[in-house]
């Protein structure tokens, strides 16, 4: 089977923080009746929509794929690594945290064990647009327990504006939230594990709050850690394909061309060799200080 490049529909999760309108990105869906927060571009359970797995989901259309369409990382099938998304905040996202693999795989094991580290690239955002993410290296778990007591959680973070092109590195132990007037490409660890510590005082459509996991969230977030969460634009370097759409490109594929009709932007997501990207960073003239808040052990 030759190798050749497949789209994958997005599937479309419903959020309480959401918008009713996704457009441009996805033009028809404008007027919603209940708001979508979030377009999972590479969930399993997202269809294949060409090529010779067309039809399956793309769980089952990677554990059945040559060995060398996934590359020689993942000869064995195992589960999909990666899990792409596009975010559209018309709300604030709760404060929350994510734990680390090593946590998630002793305490997480019913809900996959693994956990979650991300990246966010800014695809719009408005002039006011903003994220939090990271506590002020001074903030110990008692001022943050007495914040949260008092609702003042938001004045302990590091506050940073959004702009489009913005690039930021979120990995676990990290307190965070994203703003309304943006949206967001996430790139993560394939895992939906968030411990929610702050929600607003938001009620789901029945009037019940969400669930907050307060005692989790203080078992993994990383206090003190030093904070450099926004990043450098590091430069890396046939069929149809229009905006918003997510393809997977096998490993065994030699050359791939694109022929954009006008101006293009693409994101390019993969799991990395670590040794092999930092060594590559370095050789593009990245300082220490720059790989240090891409790569991160």
């Amino acid at each position: 089977m030759k190798p050749k490049p497949f789209r994958i529909e997005p599937t479309f999760v419903p959020r309480i923080w959401g918008a009713r309108s996704l457009a441009p990105l996805y033009p028809e869906k404008s007027n919603l009746p209940e708001p979508i927060g979030e377009a999972w571009l590479t969930g399993v359970d997202c269809k294949v929509a060409s090529g010779p797995f067309a039809g399956k989901a793309l769980g089952e259309a990677w554990r059945e794929m040559p060995p060398e369409w996934r590359g020689t990382r993942f000869t064995a099938p195992g589960d999909f690594p990666i899990l792409v998304k596009f975010i559209f905040p018309n709300d604030k996202l709760s404060i929350q945290v994510h734990p680390d693999d090593a946590y998630a795989g002793a305490h997480e094991q019913a809900a996959g064990g693994r956990g979650k580290t991300e990246m966010w690239h800014s695809l719009y955002a408005e002039s006011e647009a903003g994220v939090l993410i990271g506590l002020d290296p001074k903030v110990d778990k008692e001022s943050f327990i007495k914040a949260m007591e008092n609702r003042t959680l938001e004045d302990l973070f590091v506050h940073w504006r959004v702009q489009p092109g913005d690039t930021f590195f979120v990995p676990a132990g990290t307190p965070h939230t994203i703003g309304p007037g943006m949206v967001l490409c996430e790139i993560q660890e394939y895992s939906d594990l968030t411990y929610r510590v702050y929600d607003y005082g938001r009620v789901d459509g029945k009037g019940i709050p969400r669930e907050l996991h307060i005692k989790k969230a203080l078992d993994v977030i990383q206090f003190g850690r030093p904070i450099g969460a926004k990043t450098s634009r590091i430069r890396l370097g046939s069929a149809k394909f229009q905006s918003g759409e997510c393809w997977l490109i096998p490993a065994g594929m030699e050359k791939l061309a694109l022929a954009p009709g006008g101006l293009l932007k693409v994101l390019r997501t993969y799991v990395p060799d670590m040794t092999a990207l930092s060594a590559r960073l370095k050789d593009a003239g990245c300082g220490f200080q720059e790989i240090e808040k891409t790569i991160f052990e």
